[in-house]
């Protein structure tokens, strides 16, 4: 064994002491190398595509990024009960917005927000992939002092396991959409969209808390009498105009502080830990994510050629104060690996979960086996450094959930179990 390994490695019994005999029949020696250097960083993806599943709203606050808040844009659908009113006895009476959450919640689990509807003044339109994004805006109706103008400003409180919550919006909006019901033989999506481009909504709070809002079950109800109804107890109805699942997205408004993380202006940056008090950030929605380098990787073989690498264990130490039932851990993470400019290159097959080691006592960690992309990588010709990106497999621009984890200034490191031949 050369002196370099020696000094770059701790020890400790991995296997049994009948494995190591074994092994030791076989000039072998069993080894673990845990205190290589392990680099970690932050990256920041330009955009997310946010027109899929729920519709995230709410306001929160990260000392690493600044304040930072959702609001939904969308159109809706024609309504589900009839095509038309025309020739039918009917009066108009209000117009409401309703939605049911999904069960997704976080910074707290209830909340008091100020709910405001406003009118976009410009049409919806994705991006040329067909999708939309959360960086994307759209303008709304102003005053003559160029102050938006809100067709629904609502206080209200709710539950994450609230069903659903209702709050009026502007009669003006009800009976333009109501006469047109009353005028037209047939309301398809191209009516609605003549009367109104689209719709932004936003939830604000005076504390951090996100709430998912199910789209398939949310929308307008306009509430009318028909007069022909001889029955007085069956005069009520009602129109429902459901979102639209092809036409409605979240986006993202940001109030950056003055932090290192802010600073990054391109996907192909990575913010080195040391910069940012030696964490690295994951913070879905936002587009935060991290990235693992092992630089000195290729060194130990060079050094040891009599040195096989059997497993390789990931193993990245989470802030102790990031934690809470109101803040859940993203699991499982995703592993992709990078170019040195943070390109995809591809998936890799494993992933890394939250663990708990209780040999070491140590419960705030995610864990991942890398053992084949260690082992890929002293393997490939070449010179180019490519590392491990993280990011959550599931919601990754559907939730706002967090990751804060602590370099090898803590905790983090990478593990490798190997085999030295004494022959």
């Amino acid at each position: 064994m050369t002196g370099a390994l020696v000094g770059a490695m701790a020890c400790s019994d991995t296997v049994s002491d009948i494995g190591n005999e074994f092994l030791d029949d076989l000039g072998f020696d069993v080894t673990v190398v845990d205190t290589l250097t392990l680099e970690i960083s932050t990256i920041r993806f330009d955009s997310l595509i946010t027109d899929e599943g729920r519709l995230v709203l709410g306001n929160g606050y990260e000392d690493y990024i600044g304040s930072f808040r959702t609001g939904s844009f969308f159109n809706i659908l024609p309504a589900d009960e009839v095509s038309t009113l025309v020739g039918t006895d009917v009066e108009y009476d209000s117009i409401t917005f309703f939605f049911n959450t999904d069960g997704f919640f976080y910074y707290d689990s209830i909340g008091e927000f100020n709910a405001m509807l406003y009118e976009t003044s410009e049409e919806l339109e994705p991006q040329e992939d067909n999708r939309y994004y959360n960086n994307q805006n759209f303008e709304v109706n102003t005053d003559i002092n160029g102050d938006s103008i809100t067709i629904a400003n609502s206080f209200f409180s709710v539950r994450a396991n609230d069903n659903e919550i209702e709050f009026r919006i502007s009669d003006d909006l009800g009976t333009a959409i109501f006469d047109l019901y009353e005028d037209e033989v047939f309301v398809g999506f191209d009516d609605l969209e003549d009367i109104i481009l689209g719709y932004y909504l936003e939830f604000l709070s005076n504390e951090s808390f996100f709430i998912g809002i199910d789209k398939s079950r949310s929308g307008f109800r306009i509430f009318y009498q028909d007069q022909d109804e001889t029955d007085i107890d069956e005069r009520d109805k009602i129109l429902t105009f459901f979102i639209d699942p092809a036409n409605s997205f979240h986006s993202l408004s940001l109030n950056e502080n003055e932090s290192a993380v802010n600073r990054i202006e391109d996907v192909e940056e990575s913010l080195p830990s040391d910069s940012t008090d030696n964490e690295s950030y994951i913070q879905s929605l936002i587009g935060l994510a991290f990235r693992i380098d092992i630089p000195n990787l290729r060194s130990i073989l060079e050094d040891n050629p009599n040195l096989q690498i059997f497993s390789a264990e990931l193993e990245l130490e989470i802030q102790e104060q990031s934690i809470s039932t109101l803040t859940p851990l993203p699991s499982p993470l995703t592993l992709q690996i990078v170019g040195e400019r943070n390109e995809f290159e591809e998936t890799f097959q494993n992933q890394a979960f939250p663990f708990i080691d209780a040999e070491f006592n140590r419960e705030n960690l995610y864990f991942a086996d890398v053992t084949s992309f260690i082992n890929t990588e002293l393997s490939r010709s070449g010179n180019e450094n490519r590392g491990l990106l993280l990011i959550p497999t599931f919601e990754y621009s559907t939730s706002v959930r967090r990751v804060v984890i602590q370099d090898q200034e803590f905790d983090s490191r990478l593990v490798l179990n190997v085999l030295v031949n004494n022959d």
